[in-house]
Parts: C-alpha cells; sequence; structure tokens
C-alpha cells in the first residue's frame, strides 16, 4: 500500500466540463477568424451605406449612420453588462467564501465588523451590485450572489468554549435574495443565514466551517427551525454531497431506485465531524434510501449545529456525541457480526480549531484504519473519503486507507477538487465492482453520468455533474 500511494498523481483536468467534449476543447486562432469575418463584414458594410448615400442623400446616410452608431452602442452595453454580472458572480464567489477561511462581522444587528479589511472588501461587492442595479434569478439559493447577505455583519446567537481549544460562534444574517419559501412551507415562514465558525484560542482569524439557510415556523409550529439541505453555499459543501454519492452509485451501492430494487438494502453512511450539518442532511433529506450516523466529538458543536444551524435529528439521521475513531471501532466490531450494520461509506470532514484534521482520523495504524481493516465496511465493497485543505499531500492519506481495506479489496483511490475553496476530497474505494474500474479516467466518466440520474433524483438545485470529477487525480 505504501509504494502504490507514492505513484506520481496522474491529472485530467479538463474532466469537469466533459458532459460536452466539443465546448471543452480550447479554440485556438478563434479572435483571428473572428477578427477576419468581421473584416469581410465591415467591407460589406461600407459598400451598402455607399448605395443609401447615392440614394437618400446626405442627410438620408446620416440618419443611417447615426442607426447603426445606436445599434453598435446597444450592443457595446449589453455586453458589458454581461461581463459586469460574470466578474462579479466571480468575486462574490472567491471573496472569502472558502471552506474554513470565510470572514464576516459578529458584532450586533447594523453594527460593522472589527476588521477593516473585510469591511472594505463588502462595501465595494456591496456598492458594485447597487451600482449595476440589477435583479438576479437565482436558481441556487445559495449561489454567489447569496454572499452580500451571510457575509454581512449579523448578530450572534451562540458563543460556546470548545473542550480541546478554541471556541465556537454561530452568527445570524437576513436573508432577502431568494425570499420563497420551500414548498408545503406554512404561511408565515420567515428564512435566516446561520453561519459557523471555529475560533482558534490564540489569534484573531476566524475559521468558518459551515453555513446553512433555515426557515423559521411561525409559533406553535414544531420544529421551530430548520434546515434546507439543498442551499449549499460553500463549494467543499457541494462536493462532498457530489462525489461520495456518485461514487457510491458507480460502485453499485443502492443509491439511485434501480440499484434500490436490485439490492433491497438501505445505504448507510457514516459522517465522522458534524459541523453544522449541512452535508448529513442532504444526504438524510435527498437520498431516500439513505440512512447517515453522525459523530461528533465536541458536545458545543451538537448544541450549535441542532440550535443555531437547522440540523434536525430523526430516524435516519442519527447524531452522536463522542469520539469518532471510537465509535467506528465499536461499529466495526458489530459489523463483523452483521453485514447490514456495515456502511457503505466513511467521511472524515472533522476540524480541530486550528483548521487541522486529527491525526486519528487518517493516519497509518490510527483506530479509524483499524476499524476500516475490521470490516467497517460493507463486505460488498464501498469507499473512505475525506474532506482536506488544498495545502495537504494526499499521498499518506490514501496510502493508510488503502492499507486499512487490504481485506476488502483496496482499488482506486482519487481525489476531486472543489471550486472556490480548492479543498480537496479524497476517496479510497474497495470492492469488486471498484477493481473493475482500471483508470481514473474511466472513473471520471462514470461519476459524471451518475452525478446526472444524482442532480435528478436529490433536485439538486447546483452543477453535480461539473463538480462530480472536477480536477480528478489519481494517487
Amino acid at each position: 500500500g505504501g509504494s502504490a500511494a507514492c505513484r506520481p498523481p496522474r491529472v485530467f483536468p479538463e474532466v469537469g466540463a466533459m458532459t460536452s467534449s466539443a465546448g471543452a476543447a480550447p479554440v485556438r486562432g478563434g479572435a483571428c477568424r473572428g477578427g477576419m469575418w468581421s473584416a469581410t463584414q465591415g467591407r460589406r458594410s461600407r459598400g451598402a451605406l455607399e448605395v443609401l448615400q447615392r440614394r437618400a442623400g446626405p442627410f438620408g446616410a446620416v440618419s443611417w449612420y447615426a442607426a447603426g452608431l445606436a445599434f453598435v452602442g446597444a450592443f457595446a452595453i449589453t455586453a458589458l453588462g454581461f461581463v459586469a454580472w460574470w466578474a462579479l458572480s466571480r468575486y462574490a464567489a472567491q471573496t472569502g467564501v472558502t471552506a474554513l477561511a470565510v470572514r464576516s462581522g459578529t458584532k450586533g444587528e447594523g453594527e460593522s465588523s472589527d476588521d477593516p479589511e473585510w469591511n472594505d472588501k463588502y462595501n465595494t461587492l456591496r456598492e458594485a451590485f447597487e451600482n449595476l442595479d440589477m435583479e438576479f434569478g437565482l436558481v441556487d439559493p445559495a449561489g454567489p450572489e447569496s454572499a452580500l447577505e451571510y457575509l454581512a455583519p449579523g448578530r450572534t446567537l451562540l458563543d460556546l468554549p470548545l473542550d480541546f481549544g478554541g471556541s465556537m460562534q454561530v452568527t445570524a444574517h437576513e436573508a432577502q435574495a431568494d425570499p420563497g419559501t420551500p414548498p408545503g412551507a406554512p404561511p408565515g415562514t420567515t428564512q435566516e443565514w446561520r453561519v459557523l465558525r471555529f475560533k482558534p484560542a490564540a489569534g484573531t482569524t476566524n475559521l468558518v466551517q459551515s453555513i446553512t439557510k433555515i426557515c423559521k415556523n411561525p409559533p406553535g409550529i414544531e420544529p421551530a427551525e430548520y434546515m434546507r439541505p439543498e442551499c449549499l453555499p460553500l463549494e467543499y459543501t457541494k462536493s462532498l454531497a457530489t462525489v461520495i454519492p456518485a461514487t457510491l452509485s458507480v460502485l453499485g451501492a443502492p443509491v439511485l431506485p434501480e440499484a434500490v430494487k436490485a439490492t433491497g438494502e438501505k445505504l448507510r453512511i457514516l459522517c465522522i465531524g458534524l459541523g453544522g450539518g449541512s452535508v448529513p442532511s442532504f444526504y438524510a433529506r435527498r437520498l431516500p434510501n439513505c440512512e447517515v450516523d453522525v459523530v461528533e466529538l465536541e458536545r458545543s458543536v451538537v448544541t450549535a449545529a441542532c440550535g443555531g444551524m437547522g440540523c434536525v435529528a430523526n430516524d435516519r439521521l442519527r447524531i452522536y456525541a463522542e469520539d469518532g475513531a471510537a465509535f467506528a471501532l465499536k461499529a466495526a466490531e458489530r459489523a463483523a457480526k452483521d453485514d447490514s450494520l456495515a456502511y457503505d461509506a466513511v467521511l472524515v470532514d472533522a476540524y480541530d480549531a486550528a483548521g487541522n484534521v486529527p491525526a486519528p482520523l487518517w493516519s497509518e495504524g490510527s483506530d479509524l484504519a483499524k476499524a476500516l481493516n475490521k470490516g467497517l465496511l460493507k463486505r460488498r465493497g464501498g469507499i473512505v473519503a475525506a474532506n482536506f485543505l488544498p495545502h495537504i499531500d494526499p499521498s499518506p492519506i490514501i496510502g493508510a486507507y488503502r492499507a486499512a481495506l487490504s481485506a476488502r479489496e483496496p482499488a482506486l483511490g482519487f481525489s476531486v477538487t472543489a471550486k472556490g475553496s480548492g479543498n480537496r476530497i479524497l476517496v479510497q474505494t474497495c470492492g469488486s465492482a471498484a477493481m473493475d474500474i482500471k483508470s481514473v479516467k474511466v472513473m471520471a466518466e462514470r461519476l459524471i453520468a451518475e452525478a446526472r440520474k444524482l442532480a435528478e433524483v436529490t433536485h439538486a438545485p447546483f452543477d453535480m455533474p461539473g463538480i462530480a470529477a472536477r480536477q480528478i487525480q489519481e494517487w
């Protein structure tokens, strides 16, 4: 396993756009061809104007020239408007809206943040949108335009110390860009953004772990508030919501209706690390056949997720406040006796206050590795996945997971890169179905195909096929 992990990665950066090979291919010399076409059309236009001049006289020619200039001006203004919209959307998506790297105010409602750099950045973005005076028909209720709302200064709901250092804070922010509530919401339901950030014991950097959009029911209706699972503003959460179920579907796990009928089994996912609960909630509420167990070490995080971020536990989304690796060891012992209690996927999405994934959740010989070796995953195979920041070397992590799955036919290990933040979603596959996939390019093609089906089942408002194999690498 160790030697396999040291192989140099093979990169297919174009795979994320494989939905249209013609559209993805670079066009060389297009500007020159366009220029030649324009020059030819220009000569034709000048000839036509000379004929009009001779027929209509000087005053008629002036009016034709004016009409032509007006047309060109209108076209230029329209083009500039689209360019400005695109640029601002990209700016909103990339101005700090990244996993574990988003700054926002934490003062009372209407007050400014203490960070002058953030205030300048936010005000610049706000004024640019106001000056354009555009209304956006948002398809994704958590699209980049919403950044103006959840990155604005908000009011503090919770501020709790963490047992293992640092603190955790939940802030609330008005939601107005998408006023429409989900179908079936009672009259009088309102919406709000919630931001969960981890703060280290020393220093002033605020590390944002999760952003959710919640619906607040009218008084007397339970639950008092709940999360909208399709609203995933952070790009890495969109990647987790896409890559894990798409990979499982490639391996024949009961994700899509046809696989559910074929196996007659539940899809079981273990999430180590709760955060705001947005990704586990997406699995449990958007995959009809899915059961999710979530294990969170910090009780304060459970309090924040369920009491501030809109996460609602139920029979299909069970939350345990204990050590994730220890829970995995106990679960592996139960699964060894009854394979129906094993998991199709194990997802590690846990960080300390400094933004590091604890070593017991990824290193060789760790408790999680022991649990995988004892049979935490289904006998038919499955995946172990982890979310890491872009500067982390995936080789030892994939190598440790591969070695731990030696009894489950370890197969392809790969990573997919989230847009914006650059987070890497690491995936190690195992089982006979995974062994049939001989290259990362084949895996990429199948991921995109399954993501298309997954988008129809989950009604996800974001581009699942474009996310599923973005910048895929084999490790």
